[in-house]
């Protein structure tokens, strides 16, 4: 008699569990939760104080920001992919890698963009850049919306 009420009793607990995950309440352990500031990265790891630890914290996490498109570059290897670039001063370069190649190409220097990506180094400069450039390269990047321009007002 003892073994059927335990029966019973884990019979009501299993179906209460599968109510509540249809209901959606239980949160899935792989799902990302809320993107970080853009701007809280960058300045971290162009700090020439912060640490090594400090900035291989910033490894590996989403971020999200406005940025102004400076070139687009095809990047594709065994999948369509592009990369935005994006420079934020003389010698701090964005590269954000993604696979949204037709919203990417529909971009054109200057547009302002909100995007979100998950960041993945700081990198050294290539031969197309100043040598004392840093890349702060991202992938798993979304273009989440193009900035609408301001139309300047006509004078009457």
């Amino acid at each position: 008699m003892g073994t059927s009420r335990l029966g019973r009793l884990t019979v009501a607990v299993s179906a209460s569990l599968l109510v509540f995950l249809a209901e959606g309440n239980a949160q899935d352990p792989t799902a990302e939760g809320p993107a970080e500031d853009l701007r809280t990265l960058i300045s971290v790891a162009a700090d020439p104080k912060a640490t090594s630890l400090q900035k291989d914290r910033l490894k590996g996490k989403r971020y999200r920001g406005t940025i102004r498109v400076t070139d687009i570059r095809d990047s594709s290897r065994d999948k369509p992919a592009a990369e935005i670039i994006s420079e934020i001063s003389q010698n701090r370069i964005l590269i954000l890698a993604t696979t949204e190649v037709e919203k990417a190409a529909g971009l054109r220097k200057g547009d302002q963009i909100v995007v979100v990506g998950k960041f993945r180094a700081v990198s050294t400069p290539d031969s197309r850049y100043r040598s004392d450039s840093e890349f702060f390269e991202f992938t798993d990047v979304t273009i989440e919306k193009i900035v609408p321009k301001e139309t300047p007002k006509s004078a009457k």
